[in-house]
């Protein structure tokens, strides 16, 4: 096809289903599926909203987004929805993925499932209201509701389902930095924690009821790391992350950046623009590589990376040699071999930091 001018768009949020990674674009892009074996990718179909979370709960993924809306699409069902056929109209849909309630707020950032079988979503405000919001959907009955007073003064930066569920963090944006710690069997906030520092965090458990945390602090001088026990309100520690390394570097928002539980246990962020590996025991923090910041999802011993235009891909990152040449050694050598064998430049600068940690 020639003779258009076709922009090329971001690659927003990606999940694992069923050994494949499943990513939504930027704006009103489509949802793609792309298959680590065959490096093909395939267009899934176009959703109504501009997505900002995905959830993936047994047949069902739900879409979060903008303006003010989430989806539930039955994957084990033709995609159906086209520009022409879209109504709100969730006990008789007309298409398939559909809009499901609540309908609040104007952005759906984050979603969680609860130990009760509810899908959870922590909303913005903007524009004719402020602050932040709790919704909720059961796809078993289509009931709903949400829960507004609490977070008039607390826009949302994350939420994660704890303890198996049985309990719901909301983690704060205002510059108090708070958590909001939810029941699900009562729809209500049980406690709030106040975080040192006013750190506005993204949050991962990292133990049952162990949750790591990190963000900007609430002068946006200095970024942290943390840990608390959420059931106790007990910080474990609260670490300054290296001088002048902001969270998530400066080129992809909060709304689009998760802190991620590796593979190895460990907990994975970028500082800067630069990528590591934090021991959640204590907050010690090990330098994996330089590279811009993006998002990053681990797949089969993979670490990929996305955010931008293009999904690039680290192999074997977790157990891997850069002893490429075979002399018992990792040295720039390596580095140069790396890219000469095609491995691309983020492995090449992964073996490169390998030499001279």
């Amino acid at each position: 096809m020639t003779g258009l001018n076709v922009t090329p768009v971001s690659l927003q949020r990606a999940i694992l289903n069923s050994g494949k990674l499943w990513i939504s674009t930027s704006g009103y892009n489509p949802l793609l599926e792309f298959d680590p074996a065959t490096g093909r990718t395939t267009r899934i179909g176009y959703p109504r909203l501009s997505n900002y979370d995905l959830l993936l709960d047994g047949n069902d993924l739900y879409l979060a987004g903008y303006p003010a809306m989430a989806m539930r699409y039955r994957m084990d069902q033709p995609w159906t929805l086209t520009p022409s056929n879209f109504s709100f109209n969730p006990t008789t849909p007309t298409s398939n993925p559909y809009q499901i309630p609540p309908h609040v707020g104007k952005y759906y950032y984050y979603s969680a499932k609860g130990a009760d079988g509810f899908i959870y979503f922590a909303i913005h405000h903007e524009r004719d209201s402020t602050g932040g919001d709790l919704g909720w959907y059961d796809p078993r009955t289509g009931n709903y509701g949400n829960l507004r007073e609490p977070f008039i003064n607390d826009d949302t930066r994350d939420l994660d389902a704890i303890l198996g569920g049985t309990k719901i963090l909301y983690s704060s944006s205002s510059g108090a930095g708070r958590l909001f710690v939810i029941d699900p069997a009562t729809k209500s906030v049980e406690r709030v924690i106040t975080v040192p520092n006013g750190v506005r965090s993204q949050i991962v458990e990292v133990e049952p009821g162990i949750v790591v945390g990190a963000g900007l602090s609430g002068d946006k001088q200095s970024s942290y790391i943390y840990r608390i026990n959420v059931s106790t309100g007990e910080f474990q520690y609260m670490n300054r992350l290296p001088a002048g390394g902001k969270v998530f570097g400066s080129n992809i928002s909060y709304s689009h950046q998760r802190i991620v539980l590796g593979p190895d246990g460990y907990v994975w962020i970028f500082v800067g623009d630069s990528l590591y590996r934090i021991n959640p025991a204590d907050g010690a923090l090990q330098k994996i590589l330089d590279t811009p910041s993006r998002s990053l999802i681990f797949y089969n011993g993979d670490l990929y990376l996305y955010g931008v235009k293009e999904l690039q891909r680290i192999r074997g990152i977790l157990t891997s040699s850069g002893d490429i040449s075979g002399d018992g050694s990792v040295s720039a050598y390596d580095a140069g071999l790396a890219l000469e064998q095609g491995r691309g430049a983020l492995e090449a600068a992964h073996i490169a930091q390998q030499a001279v940690s």
